[in-house]
């Protein structure tokens, strides 16, 4: 009986070769393809977070740091949200915020120089209609009870409120620690939530005061989890964030300029 013959282990070898080649070529075809539309509707899911959360605000600008101070972007300079997270699961699914970090590297390194916050610690200004700024949306992010919970936050720098939060991505555990984006009167909790003299979690009715949050049945960790990332960034942009005689500085002197020299 004959054996049967053995294929040559060079041809093995080419085979996979070519099999491995194709199969990344067609991945990185598919990614370079896929990815402007990715990033678009990323930025357009950011926009519409940083909008929720910034009632009043129809137009967004970034923040970026100048000469280690924050400023806020000019008029067609950086564009809010290039390439920046998506964010629109908060006022979903609260799944999808993954993407967070992974557009970050299409970011713009924003006008004079600037460059934006990095991912998840991202910062908008909000104008409305008039061009006047009312509030500013912060994302920021910190360990809950299964992983990491982002957020975007809005904040009005006059009343000192919190006007508006949704969360970007949470893994809580289902039916309780994911409630902190699926139970309404948790989020809305944050409507105008007073953050002095600090944000505090409370059990039950608690004492009516503003800076109060009513923590979740079932999912106090969680809860105390949003309060806690909340705190934290309020500690950190407090003293960065500019005010509304700093913003458009670059672009007031360019009109004074041009206004002097008329």
């Amino acid at each position: 009986m004959e054996a049967p013959r053995q294929t040559p282990a060079y041809r093995l070898i080419v085979t996979l070769g070519v099999a491995g080649f194709l199969s990344g070529l067609i991945i990185v075809s598919v990614y370079e393809w896929t990815r402007p539309k990715i990033l678009a509707h990323q930025a357009e899911s950011l926009r519409k977070a940083v909008l929720e959360v910034l009632p009043a605000a129809k137009t967004m600008r970034p923040l970026v740091e100048v000469d280690g101070a924050w400023r806020i972007a000019p008029e067609g300079g950086a564009t809010a949200g290039a390439g920046t997270a998506g964010a629109e699961s908060g006022s979903g699914d609260g799944a999808s915020g993954s993407s967070t970090s992974a557009a970050a590297d299409g970011a713009d390194d924003g006008a004079a120089g600037g460059k934006e916050a990095a991912p998840g610690e991202r910062a908008f200004a909000g104008f409305d209609d008039s061009g006047s700024l009312v509030g500013f949306a912060f994302e920021a992010e910190g360990g809950g009870f299964q992983d990491v919970i982002r957020l975007i936050y809005g904040f009005d720098p006059k009343a000192r409120e919190i006007v508006g939060m949704r969360i970007l991505e949470s893994r809580e555990t289902p039916g309780l620690g994911d409630k902190i984006y699926k139970d309404p009167k948790f989020v809305h909790g944050f409507d105008a939530l007073a953050v002095d003299p600090e944000i505090v979690l409370v059990k039950g009715a608690g004492s009516g005061k503003e800076n109060e949050v009513h923590a979740i049945t079932g999912a106090t960790i969680s809860s105390r989890a949003v309060v806690e990332i909340l705190r934290t960034s309020r500690a950190h942009w407090d003293d960065a964030t500019p005010q509304d005689t700093s913003m458009d500085r670059t672009r007031v002197s360019e009109k004074e300029e041009v206004q002097g020299g008329s």
